[in-house]
């Protein structure tokens, strides 16, 4: 099985888009945002371990993680990261990382329910 290449050597290759390139890293967001919100405070609250997240915002993407800022009933608002289960080393990968947290997220609180 072959070693994906790391960051460094990924943004090396001109024939490699980067992944993390700010117009990849706004179009992210704002589709995370605009159109899994809901999603994505389940991931919060589930796998960030932030039980009680009322409001999410995706705020940065990184290799690290998805970075979440986290709005809390009457208490200050947090920032989680959710690190990514393998390295982004191309921008679909973004979309099995968010499915499988989701994934993940829900069948946790099935469990719990």
């Amino acid at each position: 099985m072959s070693v994906p290449p790391s960051p460094e050597q990924f943004r090396r290759d001109p024939l490699r888009p980067d992944p993390f390139a700010p117009h990849v890293v706004d179009a992210v967001l704002q589709h995370m945002n605009e159109d899994h919100a809901e999603d994505c405070l389940l991931i919060v609250r589930m796998l960030g371990g932030v039980p009680d997240a009322v409001a999410v915002a995706l705020t940065a993407i990184d290799p690290a993680g998805a970075v979440y800022a986290v709005g809390r009933p009457q208490r200050a608002a947090v920032q989680v990261v959710i690190p990514w289960k393998s390295q982004i080393v191309d921008r679909p990968q973004f979309r099995n990382e968010f499915a499988r947290m989701y994934r993940q997220a829900a069948d946790l609180q099935s469990r719990l329910n």
